[in-house]
């Protein structure tokens, strides 16, 4: 990423990052990055849930 915004850039970003992740669509969509994570988490928990394997 660096390499394509810039170091500087990505080092103002960094706290952002750390926080939100290097997810596509977090990335290129500043500002709805809390409903994506929701959407995201909700979506692989009911992936995971529904090909749980568990005895």
């Amino acid at each position: 990423m660096a390499d394509h915004h810039g170091f500087l850039t990505e080092k103002r970003l960094l706290e952002h990052r750390m926080i939100y992740g290097y997810y596509p669509d977090i990335v290129l969509n500043p500002g709805n990055e809390m409903k994506l994570l929701k959407s995201l988490a909700s979506d692989f928990l009911y992936k995971d849930l529904l090909t749980d394997k568990a005895v």
